[in-house]
């Protein structure tokens, strides 16, 4: 994910490209995964 951030289109002062904003928001659900991910590991840790 770190690799798609850093290797996207620059930023520009224009509206971003659709493939920008696919990329961003595919960046944004993949941390909400590992977010999601982390939480259910340490609820299984506790038990």
């Amino acid at each position: 994910m770190r690799r798609v951030f850093e290797d996207g289109p620059p930023r520009r002062k224009k509206r971003p490209s659709r493939r920008a904003h696919l990329l961003r928001h595919a960046l944004g659900q993949g941390l909400r995964v590992g977010q999601f991910l982390a939480r259910l590991e340490k609820r299984n840790d506790e038990h």
